[in-house]
């Protein structure tokens, strides 16, 4: 899905959220806004403004201060060292990467912890993410593109986990999903944090389970301010959402699930989701594997591209393959791309299998397909997970660049700009074992 094909799984009392992250090597030094540097040194401490937790189960209010900015594209991206084997050596830092010139600037580092889905705000001044420390205490936090302001908006315990946190488009409420585990009963809820006040509200309330393969409601994506896409989701388990619905927050929460309107029934456990540029139609791709009973899960294929009104009504196939479909974007109102990553199963060694796997573009009535890049050997391709169209890591720079992610069978990541109209491509970012790196988005500085 649009954040989806990353998972939320709990592993007795740890929920494994999809890390963001950034470039493997030591963090360059601090730098003043606009100014460029890829040397090496510690990062800079980020200025707080309330980085302690308020009073559990409440949360504050976001002091959002303007930040004057330039025309110079940066991408801002995320690392993460979780080697497990070296614990004190946990650390995440957020990075802003100028293309035009390739130097590198910390915004801010976070020692003895890690960073989850670290998205910006549409204006592209603020960065939104989810804080976890070695000490298992997870924070809802933000921090200005230039390193100030940090501040602690909402935390949760040890035994209770927050994920899939997504800012509206407005910059008004975040929407996040929160499961408590205790005595192995599930307690889940789909909240709305108000930032100009700090209310908490609970949209989406489910019963209280047992059982961790049933599914949980998960915020998948806003369409507008008022329209949030949920997803149906286990916490436990290597397998996929398989429903997508649309929650309409001004008609009065919290909501049944049940009571939603269904966009999406998918009898098999992989779909991908992108909104058209006006956000007037929805594209849906569903891609077919070996069955959600076998694990690890194997997408093979045949895939298939649907459209239908953002709002739902009638969909329409306007693209049917026997290739492994598990991504797709709009990127103008004319023209769509589709990730293809075929994989394989534990054992096969049938590398023809993989030909196909890459980026292609098609046209919006499913005419004009055509291979942009091929993929290398088992590299597994995605696109940035973030929120909104505007600041996707997937929407294009001035320069007409865009950011995808590969990962290898070693677990090697790589983070590099490429381009449409040509072969350019600039290396961003690279990890080894026991490092990630991910995109944020696109601002300006």
């Amino acid at each position: 899905m649009k954040r989806r094909n990353h998972l939320v799984s709990v592993v007795g009392c740890c929920l494994l959220l999809v890390l963001t992250a950034c470039q493997k090597s030591s963090p360059p030094p601090s730098h003043p806004i606009g100014s460029t540097s890829s040397g090496s040194g510690p990062g800079p401490t980020a200025t707080p403004l309330s980085s302690t937790c308020p009073l559990v189960g409440t949360a504050r209010p976001a002091v959002l201060t303007n930040l004057v900015t330039g025309t110079s594209p940066v991408f801002v991206y995320a690392y993460n060292n979780i080697d497990s084997y070296q614990p004190a050596h946990h650390t995440a830092t957020l990075f802003r990467y100028e293309s035009t010139n390739g130097s590198k600037a910390v915004i801010a580092t976070f020692p003895h912890s890690n960073l989850f889905e670290a998205q910006l705000s549409t204006d592209g001044e603020w960065i939104l993410f989810l804080h976890q420390r070695d000490s298992g205490l997870q924070e809802l936090e933000m921090v200005r593109l230039d390193g100030k302001g940090l501040q602690t908006l909402y935390c949760v315990s040890k035994d209770t986990y927050i994920g899939h946190i997504l800012w509206s488009p407005d910059q008004k409420m975040v929407a996040f999903f929160e499961v408590t585990q205790q005595q192995n009963v599930y307690a889940s809820t789909l909240k709305l944090l108000q930032l100009a006040t700090g209310k908490l509200e609970v949209a989406v309330e489910q019963q209280k389970t047992v059982d961790a393969l049933k599914p949980f409601t998960l915020p998948e994506k806003w369409l507008d301010n008022t329209h949030l896409y949920v997803s149906e989701e286990p916490l436990a388990g290597e397998v996929y959402p398989s429903n997508l619905s649309l929650l309409d927050v001004t008609k009065g929460l919290p909501q049944s699930l049940s009571r939603l309107p269904q966009l999406v029934t998918a009898n098999q456990p992989f779909f991908n989701f992108a909104l058209s540029l006006d956000r007037r139609m929805l594209y849906t791709s569903q891609c077919f594997d070996q069955g959600a009973a076998a694990l690890p899960i194997v997408f093979y294929g045949p895939s298939r591209v649907s459209v239908q009104l953002a709002l739902g009504g009638p969909k329409k196939i306007i693209f049917q393959t026997p290739m492994a479909v598990t991504g797709v974007r709009a990127i103008s109102s004319t023209t769509l791309l589709l990730i293809v990553n075929r994989t394989l199963a534990p054992g096969d060694q049938n590398a023809k299998a993989l030909a196909h796997n890459g980026l292609w573009k098609i046209n919006t009535d499913g005419t004009g397909l055509s291979l942009v890049w091929h993929a290398r050997g088992q590299q597994m391709i995605s696109f940035n997970e973030s929120i909104f169209d505007e600041n996707d890591a997937f929407a294009f720079s001035s320069q007409g660049l865009y950011v995808i992610k590969l990962t290898n069978e070693n677990g090697d990541q790589f983070l590099s700009l490429r381009s449409l109209s040509d072969s350019r491509t600039q290396m961003v970012a690279q990890t080894s074992k026991g490092e990630t790196v991910d995109p944020v988005g696109w601002a300006t500085i």
